[in-house]
């Protein structure tokens, strides 16, 4: 699992980034970049080193929530079977028949039911990121405003910026999804109320991370929210 309240996966998130090649420029959200891979591998071994300690610091909260995100798309990246392509700027996904092949067996029946292509990743194009997302009605809901309205009419680089890029800075009191179970699930993810104001179409039909985001919340004493 991806969690929070365990300093130990920083370790295992540490030698995830680092393991991992360093792309050029135009990369998705700038996750590509060696200097934002850098910071993540440091950040992510001085959280663990501090936890050994006995001196784990608050303040690394909101990086860690983007971290375990990143680290969260990486797992379902291996599972759909695409390597580190995905990464780059100008990448399509393979589930589109017009995409370049970024990896083996990308349909494997092993992953995950509700992380399998639905027909609108076979049949739009879009960058691989998309596949990631937790709920195949997300990712059709997504794929619904390209399809009918073009790939323009979304600002895909803020999307990105706000859910997955922790080179952009943003704390979690700002639009973020924190993943809290395993990736592919979708009760496993918690949407904040920043990100339902500006993403919330994003979410509608997605009535699993709707329970989920309510049963963190609950777990925290927060009230009940509700996607329109």
């Amino acid at each position: 699992m991806v969690k929070l309240e365990t300093p130990q996966n920083d370790y295992m998130v540490a030698n995830t980034i680092a393991s991992l090649p360093t792309h050029e420029k135009s990369d998705l959200c700038k996750l590509g970049h060696a200097e934002t891979r850098h910071m993540l591998a440091t950040f992510a071994q001085e959280a663990y080193d501090d936890y050994i300690r006995g001196q784990p610091c608050p303040s690394y909260l909101t990086t860690l929530v983007r971290v375990n995100v990143f680290h969260a798309f990486v797992q379902n990246a291996h599972a759909l079977g695409f390597n580190s392509e995905w990464l780059t700027y100008e990448a399509i996904s393979p589930f589109n028949k017009m995409g370049p092949d970024l990896g083996p067996s990308t349909t494997t029946i092993s992953c995950p039911e509700n992380m399998r292509p639905t027909a609108l990743q076979l049949a739009v194009e879009h960058h691989p990121w998309i596949d990631f997302f937790p709920h195949p009605q997300m990712r059709d809901n997504f794929l619904q405003v390209v399809a009918e309205k073009g790939e323009d009419y979304i600002d895909e680089d803020d999307m990105c910026r706000d859910i997955v890029d922790v080179g952009a800075g943003a704390g979690v009191e700002e639009a973020a999804l924190i993943a809290w179970g395993e990736p592919w699930d979708p009760r496993g993810w918690e949407a904040t109320e920043p990100f339902l104001r500006k993403w919330g179409w994003l979410l509608v039909g997605c009535d699993e991370m709707l329970e989920g985001t309510n049963h963190w919340r609950e777990k925290r004493g927060l009230k009940k929210l509700k996607f329109h």
